[in-house]
């Protein structure tokens, strides 16, 4: 076994793998405005876009809505946040902070 890798036989590694995968892709995605903002996000539209089950991008999704960066309605989904220009100049310095 290497160092630094979860046990192939539990199956946790892969699965929090894919959800790291699904929230970073669709993380950017939202940052960039590749979106349409205050869409619906169905589950299945973005296990299609991603290539992910449906368990890794509900997870991916939570931990976005725990950001703020979607919205979510009980037994409805979760649902692009609209951004004003005040929320995108935080974003947008957060981001870059974030990335020196």
């Amino acid at each position: 076994m290497t160092h630094g890798t979860a046990d192939p036989g539990d199956g946790k590694g892969a699965k929090s793998t894919l959800a790291s995968s699904v929230y970073q892709q669709l993380r950017d995605d939202l940052l960039r405005g590749a979106l349409e903002a205050e869409s619906k996000l169905r589950v299945e539209w973005v296990v299609s876009r991603y290539g992910a089950g449906a368990s890794p991008v509900r997870e991916a999704l939570n931990r976005l809505a725990a950001e703020g960066l979607l919205g979510r309605h009980d037994q409805r989904g979760f649902f692009l946040m609209p951004v004003g220009a005040a929320e995108l100049e935080e974003l947008t310095r957060t981001r870059c902070w974030l990335e020196e």
